[in-house]
């Protein structure tokens, strides 16, 4: 079995072996009343629920809780 490097980052979450790329997933998620939204399928979307997607939790990476904007946020 080879062995398989995990790249975290602000943009993408990757597998690779020694030879090439694997499996990759874009830094998005949306959260909707009901369902959850990650990777491709989130980026897809972002257009249309701008304040509900989130692009940036692989760099607050911590045990801290993020808060999702939501319908009750005000600006």
């Amino acid at each position: 079995m080879q062995p398989w490097v995990i790249d975290l980052s602000d943009a993408r979450v990757a597998g690779a072996d020694d030879r090439q790329l694997l499996a990759a997933s874009p830094g998005y998620a949306i959260a909707l009343p009901g369902s959850l939204l990650l990777g491709a399928a989130a980026l897809a979307n972002a257009c249309a629920h701008p304040r509900q997607t989130i692009n940036t939790f692989w760099s607050q990476l911590s045990t801290t809780v993020i808060k999702v904007p939501g319908a009750n946020d005000r600006s």
